[in-house]
């Protein structure tokens, strides 16, 4: 072994005992391992592509695929001017477009930019975009973990839909002689249940109990939201199981280009205590920056929803 002794490394200044006291020792090993700052997530902004109040323009009916480029990319340009992160909710119908149109966002902008597309109509993205908002402020999940499960969550909901046509509807359980009906004269109406299953009886003849779902949250309660001209009709009123009056919506949402009806009133149940829904439906995990864009992953994450940066090992 050598017999040379190891150099003394110099020592940092440290605080000074006061008179009486024992002297302060410096605690070596924290000093040679810097603590980590705690991450710190860049807000999050939750849009919708069918409100018609955000995608305006003079010259169009309004809608994020409706007006011009120009007046979209500066709209989306305002939105994350504090540098915020964009998440966007749309129909499975219009996924491909928005998406589309996103990228070329994305380039233009230097944005970050997720699209959700969603299995229920404008009122029920709606739903989801508050669901949203409230989940992001439950400590121990990240945005990344809450919109990797927005489907799951929207799927849960009870939305329904109250028309007087479903010839514009695209979707299981519209048959032929719904078609039929839609094309006769005289007041119909038919209610179209999207999620969590999608089914279509009319309002005056079926036995709306047979395959509607009564909305459940767990322990926490219900309440119903309604949007558009009509009223919720008795019969679904008993269905929701919610004694509420419903909360009418006032943003403006595209119900008649969605459901091809002018007239088009859509009903979503919804927790009444969205955050602790939250709380009961996703797990605490812990998380970390994506390497990429800084965005906070779960560790469980593949990929990150902003950026699309492909996890190799965490």
């Amino acid at each position: 072994m050598s017999s040379h002794a190891e150099p003394q490394r110099p020592q940092l200044p440290g605080p000074q005992p006061i008179s009486g006291q024992a002297p302060i020792t410096q605690p070596t090993q924290i000093l040679r391992q810097p603590l980590r700052p705690a991450l710190r997530e860049r807000p999050s902004r939750i849009l919708l592509a069918d409100d018609l109040s955000t995608w305006a323009e003079e010259s169009s009916p309004g809608g994020l695929l409706r007006i011009s480029s120009a007046t979209r990319l500066a709209r989306l340009e305002d939105l994350a001017g504090d540098g915020a992160r964009l998440i966007m909710l749309c129909s499975e119908g219009a996924e491909a477009e928005v998406n589309r149109q996103m990228a070329l966002a994305r380039a233009a902008l230097e944005v970050e930019i997720t699209v959700v597309a969603l299995p229920g109509g404008p009122l029920g993205q709606y739903a989801v975009a508050r669901i949203t908002e409230q989940a992001l402020s439950v400590a121990g999940r990240p945005t990344s973990l809450v919109v990797s499960i927005l489907p799951t969550l929207a799927a849960e909901l009870v939305n329904v839909a109250v028309l007087h046509s479903v010839t514009g509807l695209d979707i299981p359980g519209v048959g032929v002689g719904h078609h039929l009906a839609s094309l006769l004269p005289g007041q119909r109406q038919f209610a179209v249940q999207l999620t969590p299953h999608p089914l279509v009886r009319s309002v005056s003849k079926d036995l709306l109990a047979e395959g509607f779902t009564r909305a459940t949250f767990g322990t926490i309660e219900s309440r119903v939201l309604i949007a558009g001209p009509l009223a919720l009709p008795p019969q679904l009123e008993v269905l929701t199981g919610v004694t509420d009056v419903p909360h009418r919506v006032r943003t403006e949402l595209d119900l008649a280009g969605f459901w091809g009806d002018e007239e088009a009133t859509e009903i979503v149940a919804v927790p009444k205590d969205p955050a602790a829904w939250i709380a009961q439906r996703v797990p605490v995990q812990p998380h970390s920056p994506c390497d990429w864009c800084g965005a906070a992953l779960a560790t469980s994450a593949s990929r990150c929803v902003f950026c699309g940066y492909v996890v190799v090992s965490r």
